[in-house]
């Protein structure tokens, strides 16, 4: 038989919705707000930069060593100061082969002295064989072309290297194995290696070993470009997630990491920059955390040093008229630039739609908090009538 509960019952299943509502209200406000507004310190939401504009700033600012790295780079470079901080990432390797240093002193030529260094894996000599002939017509007295290799992991294979080394003297080769996880030990190395031994070259071009590279025309277009104190350019990938990148995905050590967003960096397959920004970076690389992922890396650096990459759609693979494109690791095709990982792009990229999407922040969720609590209450309705 149904007996109507009397009035302290009734109050009490008032009470329980009304806390439970308010949980969720205050839930929903509490997972917005962690979503969209404390993902990133207040005081570093914003950093104002020329022309008044204002762009969100990554918390990889704070990446170890949490220090105003800009000024004290500059204070060290241009007042010759001594850093007060011990190296966190000091260089742990040496040479075991360095060619003759960089002399382009002796030519009337005023254009800019460039540098070519090429990421190479230590196994790829065929690949190192074919660059050099893509190149060997366009080499004046101001350009030099150098290699960058890591070790053999297997005794006895050495030998190819030192027959490399004989003939062209372009190899520069670390102690370090060369793997994956060591790329950015090879990015240390090359920027240390151009402190070193050729601070004369006024630009500087990077790039890996499968990329094809047009020499005449990307000679003239490093030639034309002003020797900025910060200059990097290259194809920039931006508002990137952990989540969005195989690699870091399915890394258990990178499966949680501690920063969710990936700063912005130039894809590490080409890109260009400047004496005076090769110099900042090979000064701070000492005292930012080592990460395995070498333009990552740089993007992190680059971003603590305020340096801020530059666009261009000629070292974009998918454009018909880049100057230096994802090729092939089929040393043939390399020679003629066939390559078609780049001609697959380019077919697909005409079909990608440009959505203008609004942008995910913390107000476009705040304007659609109302209507999760209505989801939320109906849910919480048809749980107690259901009970």
């Amino acid at each position: 038989m149904y007996t109507k509960p009397n009035r302290s019952v009734r109050k009490s299943q008032k009470q329980i919705i009304f806390i439970t509502i308010l949980m969720l209200i205050f839930g929903n406000i509490s997972l917005l707000l962690e979503m969209g507004f404390v993902g990133e310190s207040f005081t570093q939401r914003k950093l104002i930069r020329a022309g008044n504009s204002s762009e969100y700033v990554s918390i990889f600012h704070q990446y170890p060593l949490d220090i105003d790295l800009a000024n004290i780079v500059n204070e060290v470079i241009l007042h010759n100061k001594s850093f007060l901080y011990q190296p966190i990432n000091p260089y742990i390797y040496h040479y075991l082969h360095s060619p003759n240093p960089c002399d382009f002193r002796h030519t009337k030529d005023e254009r800019h002295s460039v540098l070519i260094v090429v990421k190479s894996h230590v196994l790829n000599t065929n690949q190192r064989l074919a660059i050099r002939h893509v190149w060997k017509d366009a080499h004046d007295k101001r350009v030099r072309l150098v290699f960058m290799l890591g070790a053999h992991s297997l005794e006895g294979e050495q030998w190819r290297v030192e027959k490399e080394v004989k003939l062209y003297d372009d190899i520069v080769q670390g102690n370090f194995i060369d793997s994956f996880n060591n790329l950015t030990y090879k990015l240390l190395m090359g920027l240390d290696w151009i402190n070193s031994h050729c601070r004369q070259a006024d630009m500087l071009l990077f790039f890996d070993d499968d990329f094809y590279v047009f020499p005449n025309e990307i000679l003239d277009f490093l030639r034309r470009l002003p020797n900025q104190r910060n200059l990097f350019i290259g194809k920039v990938i931006k508002n990137q997630r952990v989540n969005d990148i195989r690699t870091l995905r399915k890394n258990p050590k990178f499966r949680n990491y501690m920063f969710k967003e990936i700063p912005t960096y130039v894809n590490g397959g080409s890109y260009v920059m400047s004496q005076e920004t090769a110099k900042n970076f090979h000064t701070a690389f000492p005292y930012v955390k080592y990460f395995e992922i070498d333009d990552i890396y740089l993007g992190i650096v680059a971003q603590k040093l305020d340096i801020h990459p530059q666009q261009d759609s000629r070292f974009d693979t998918s454009n018909p008229q880049a100057l230096a494109y994802e090729c092939s690791h089929y040393p043939p095709r390399l020679l003629k630039g066939e390559c078609p990982l780049a001609g697959r792009r380019r077919e697909r990229a005409p079909v990608i739609r440009h959505v203008k999407v609004k942008p995910d922040t913390f107000w476009v969720r705040l304007y659609m908090l109302p209507q999760i609590l209505k989801s939320a209450a109906k849910n919480v309705g048809h749980a107690l009538y259901v009970v």
